[in-house]
């Protein structure tokens, strides 16, 4: 909370840690296969370009749940976004490796 105190209606981060390293790696093959078809340079660069929008909405959506008093309400966008990230960084693995 804005205050220190902690804040009784958060969601446990525990029960949504493994979906990010889950969906990273189911989604390594993609990146791969989207680099036979359009080249490992392509998808790299657009990857990154995703990836960073992503991290700039996790930042964004940090920044508000951190001055509001009820930040429960932005876990939603941030944990979407994370899990974009999660899958950029998946493809762009992928990716990089047919490079």
């Amino acid at each position: 909370m804005p205050d220190g105190s902690a804040n009784p209606n958060a969601i446990d981060p525990f029960a949504y840690a493994w979906w990010g390293p889950l969906v990273g790696s189911l989604i390594r093959p993609v990146g791969g296969w989207l680099s036979d078809k359009l080249g490992g340079a392509v998808v790299t660069q657009w990857d990154t370009v995703v990836m960073i929008g992503s991290t700039l909405g996790v930042a964004y959506y940090i920044q508000k749940a951190t001055a509001s008093p009820t930040p429960e309400v932005y876990f939603t966008p941030f944990l979407i976004l994370f899990l974009i990230l999660f899958i950029t960084t998946g493809i762009g693995n992928g990716s990089k490796f047919k490079s």
